[in-house]
């Protein structure tokens, strides 16, 4: 079942998700979504925390709080293009993610986000 989200992409997932007229769909696509691989999912998760659904939104930050728990355990690296997604995400989004969420992901991706990205 991985491989096959996969091979859907976090695009097409995503285009699921912002369609889906029930909560289960959208369950369903953000759980999808949370089994990307890790530089993928991120700019997903962050943005279904600003859903207007409050159950998407503590779910989101349930994901959310599990990628950040995992974050060393793989040491793969963002792409400049999934660095600007995530940006653009935690730009967007600020006001809707938990402080202390905000707060870890600005600390773990600072570097990366002022190294890599410019003004």
């Amino acid at each position: 079942m991985i491989l096959r989200v996969r091979l859907v992409g976090g695009s097409r997932l995503w285009e699921v998700f912002s369609k889906a007229t029930t909560t289960h769909l959208k369950l369903k696509a953000l759980t999808l979504i949370s089994r990307l691989d890790k530089w993928e999912s991120i700019p997903f998760l962050i943005s279904a925390a600003c859903d207007p659904e409050q159950i998407i939104v503590e779910v989101a930050h349930d994901f959310l709080r599990s990628w950040l728990w995992f974050y060393n355990i793989q040491f793969s690296q963002p792409t400049s293009l999934q660095l600007k997604s995530l940006k653009y995400a935690l730009d967007v989004c600020q006001g809707c993610l938990a402080p202390e969420i905000h707060g870890q992901l600005m600390f773990l991706l600072k570097d990366s986000l002022t190294s890599d990205m410019p003004g």
